[in-house]
Formats: structure tokens, sequence, C-alpha cells
């Protein structure tokens, strides 16, 4: 019952990594499980965060409580600023 989690943004540099897998069966728990996995950098980040579930965002349903299930595509969605990238010297978001 895996799902795909994908990352975008500053959430994707503290993850480390473009993305990953979890059998989480709701959003909290992979919220949890990732916390563990990646850190402190990334429990800083995930609060900025936009969560969907195959596109949907979660605060338009359950929220933290959404239901997952094999298949389902989690993005962890956060805007950068330009100007931030610029100042630490590039853009590794491309």
């Amino acid at each position: 019952m895996s799902v795909t989690v994908v990352f975008a943004g500053p959430i994707k540099r503290a993850a480390g990594v473009l993305q990953t897998t979890s059998d989480a069966g709701c959003v909290r728990e992979l919220v949890e499980e990732l916390s563990v996995k990646f850190g402190e950098p990334f429990r800083a980040e995930v609060g900025k965060t936009k969560i969907l579930v195959n596109g949907y965002g979660i605060q338009f349903g359950d929220f933290l409580a959404t239901r997952l299930k094999g298949g389902d595509v989690v993005s962890f969605l956060q805007n950068w600023r330009i100007m931030d990238d610029l100042k630490k010297g590039g853009d590794d978001e491309k």
C-alpha cells in the first residue's frame, strides 16, 4: 500500500530528495514519519507547505486525517522566493 511522496521548493532541499515512498495510512502519519526520516530541517519547513493528495489540497478535506491508499501521490509544495535563491547563489529548483 505504497504512496508516492514528492517535494517542491525549499521543502525539497530540507528533505534532500525529490521524492520518496511511504506506507502511512493518513497524512498525519506521513508527516510524522517524514519528520523522523528527514529530521529538523524538514520539521522546520513542513508547517509552511501546502499538502496535496492526488492534486487536491488537504485543507478542503479531512486535513491531517486525510486517508491514504496505495497509488496515491502526496505532494508537499512550498512557494519559494526567487530573491532568496539569488542571495544563495543560484536556483537548484530546476
